[in-house]
């Protein structure tokens, strides 16, 4: 099925997502080339998106544990997004055992190009993470983050009234 995702063209995805349990709100807009892997452990049932977002070219979502992204969120280009992480039955199972979790992109957020988010990691509303960051921990809203693995470079990006 992620195969033939992403060769369809960007404007039948709402319709296809929903159709096979995924809960997409409107205007939504996919650009081409977008991946779904690990469908088998739930499927489309775990991606949640709200209102007003946006996918950049060649973004990727992991679907063994919920994604959950709110109204007005942005993802540029070839973000990929995890629910789980698990190096399968080998010896470094011992020290990194499986984990899977839900992944939260609150409202507001603008994830730059090439950006990974681990899972078990909250983005904050109105959070900057910038072009190719690694997330391996919750962003605080208002915040931007960057580099690898992310850390703060700015707090406050929108003064609360």
């Amino acid at each position: 099925m992620s195969t033939i995702i992403f060769f369809l063209p960007p404007w039948t995805l709402p319709f296809l997502l929903k159709r096979y349990g995924a809960q997409i709100g409107e205007n939504v807009i996919f650009r081409q080339g977008i991946r779904f892997i690990n469908l088998s452990s739930g499927g489309f049932s775990n991606l949640q998106i709200g209102n007003n977002c946006y996918f950049g070219y060649e973004c990727m979502f992991d679907l063994t544990g919920k994604i959950l992204i709110e109204d007005d969120v942005t993802l540029s280009p070839r973000c990929t997004i995890l629910s789980h992480q698990d190096v399968g039955n080998r010896p470094l199972a011992k020290v990194y055992p499986a984990t899977k979790g839900e992944t939260i992109l609150r409202k507001g957020c603008w994830l730059g190009a090439n950006v990974t988010i681990l899972n078990n990691v909250f983005i904050g509303e109105n959070s900057v993470v910038a072009a190719n960051a690694v997330v391996t921990k919750n962003v605080e809203k208002n915040t931007a983050v960057g580099g690898v693995p992310a850390r703060l470079i700015k707090d406050k990006l929108i003064q609360d009234k």
